[in-house]
């Protein structure tokens, strides 16, 4: 399986990179960047490609990411630009040369628990960038259905609570069960089987990505 990354370099993406390059059922790994990664990250099925503008895909990039079977975007921040013209920009990207495609394409993108769909709701905090999430969730779920993909895409939106790391602090742990939580590497492990498997929901909220996370008869692992 032929996977397209963005956001390799944030706390969850580097996460999902490791486990897609130890994956064995992922072939080929192509991360989007805004600056090449660190040789240390280096892997032979990694192919790095840095992207000046994530709202522009030259002929080269297009090339390049046609074939892939899937994408795990987790490329993300509070502006309008980052949370949805970035990720419409891509869909657009990959089904240029759509004509050909007889497979689904799964699109796995990272968004959160407290993005909010209705653009008219007035919110207490963080207002822009909730909306901005919940716009793209809208329009991402809205792309798989459009006429023009002919079933062969299909959108998958993971709505984490607190992400948690390997090793959580006394703290951590106290908030996240207060709020709810999943681990990053059970985060990680729910992306590829969104995008390996998909799933009966559009929406994974944080138990489904505990349940993905945690599943040893769909996460394969050499």
């Amino acid at each position: 399986m032929k996977v397209i990354l963005t956001g390799s370099t944030g706390f969850l993406g580097s996460e999902v990179l490791k486990q897609c390059c130890a994956s064995s059922e992922i072939t080929s790994v192509i991360a989007l960047t805004r600056r090449p990664l660190a040789g240390e990250v280096a892997h032979d099925k990694l192919q790095n490609l840095v992207m000046a503008d994530f709202r522009i895909y030259s002929s080269e990039v297009v090339a390049a990411i046609s074939g892939a079977d899937a994408c795990i975007w987790c490329l993300g921040g509070t502006a309008a630009d980052i949370e949805v013209d970035y990720p419409v920009a891509f869909c657009q990207a990959v089904t240029q040369n759509w004509s050909s495609r007889t497979k689904p394409f799964r699109y796995v993108h990272c968004s959160g628990v407290l993005a909010e769909k209705d653009q008219n709701k007035r919110l207490w905090f963080l207002e822009e960038g909730r909306h901005a999430k919940g716009r793209a969730e809208t329009l991402l779920v809205e792309f798989a259905t459009a006429e023009e993909q002919r079933g062969l895409w299909q959108s998958y939106v993971m709505r984490p609570s607190m992400i948690m790391p390997t090793d959580p602090s006394i703290a951590q742990k106290l908030l996240g069960r207060l709020l709810g939580s999943v681990n990053v590497d059970d985060l990680g492990r729910a992306s590829i089987v969104l995008a390996s498997h998909g799933d009966e929901s559009n929406f994974a909220e944080n138990g489904d990505l505990v349940r993905l996370g945690s599943s040893t008869s769909l996460y394969k692992h050499p």
